[in-house]
């Protein structure tokens, strides 16, 4: 995008992180929010940091925590990535 003159916004980095979780790659998504040039946020009622939470415990075969968030997850939120665009 740089190279192209355009500015990533928060957004943009929201969706780099969420399919760097979703792909196993949680230190590169801590390293890119680490170097973010602007405040991170996790968007609606904190979804994004619940759901890389489930992601973490599902990466360490911690499965009763992972389906626990997933659970709280699903009765709160619609389930699509920020790709999706709810």
């Amino acid at each position: 995008m740089k190279e192209q003159g355009l500015l990533p916004s928060a957004n943009h980095y929201g969706i780099m992180v969420d399919l760097l979780g979703r792909g196993g790659l949680l230190k590169e998504a801590h390293e890119l929010i680490k170097t973010m040039p602007m405040q991170p946020h996790a968007g609606p009622e904190k979804a994004g940091y619940s759901s890389l939470l489930a992601n973490i415990y599902a990466s360490a075969e911690q499965w009763n925590d992972a389906g626990r968030l997933r659970n709280v997850l699903d009765s709160k939120f619609r389930r699509c990535s920020w790709v999706e665009s709810c």
